[in-house]
């Protein structure tokens, strides 16, 4: 009997290094390609704006807001959706298990 645990349990981590290595190589192309357009985006807004808009405000502070606020909303987009994926994967894998238990 210790066999095949053994069997299942080696399994289960090279599984598990196999998917973690697969999330991180799709988190990277995602997170590369948000990150970029966003960036374009408000580059391009920001392009777009009057004059009057620029001499009211101090450039630092137009540099952080946008530096800033495009970290922020990178790291809801990335956090958020690993953490969903994980949590989603998670309840699956019990449900399953509970199930092929239960049978």
């Amino acid at each position: 009997m210790l066999g095949p645990a053994v069997a299942a349990l080696i399994a289960a981590f090279v599984l598990r290094d196999l998917f973690n290595s697969i999330r991180i190589r799709i988190n990277n192309s995602f997170e590369q390609n948000v990150i970029y357009d966003m960036r374009r985006d408000v580059y391009a807004k920001l392009q777009r704006l009057p004059l009057g808009y620029f001499d009211q405000r101090a450039s630092g502070d137009l540099m952080t807001r946008v530096i800033e606020d495009v970290n922020s909303v990178e790291r809801i987009l990335i956090d958020g959706t690993e953490q969903g994926t994980v949590a989603l994967l998670s309840v699956v894998g019990v449900l399953t298990f509970l199930f092929l238990a239960n049978a």
